[in-house]
């Protein structure tokens, strides 16, 4: 990460412009302190793909597996007593 003052960033704007294509972040500064920071734009592909590796190590396989042609009711299957409740007040 790289601070410079706006001025010397006005200068050589062209060398910061580079530094920052090259993947480097640039941080301008104002007095002392940080009043912008400039990065390259991060590439919307490689933040999906970050995403779904993500989701590979949390996920389990085989998780919504279970078969299609048998009945199968949500609301008595569910172990919590409300649930059953609400779903016996509902019919």
């Amino acid at each position: 990460m790289t601070r410079v003052s706006v001025a010397e960033f006005r200068k050589h704007l062209h060398a910061y412009l580079d530094l920052t294509a090259e993947g480097e972040v640039v941080q301008l500064l104002r007095r002392g302190k940080i009043v912008a920071v400039l990065a390259r734009p991060e590439d919307a592909r490689d933040v999906a793909r970050m995403r779904l590796q993500g989701l590979r190590r949390s996920a389990a396989i085989g998780d919504v597996t279970s078969p299609v042609d048998v009945g199968w009711e949500a609301d008595a299957a569910d172990p919590r007593p409300r649930a059953r409740a609400r779903a016996a007040r509902s019919r």
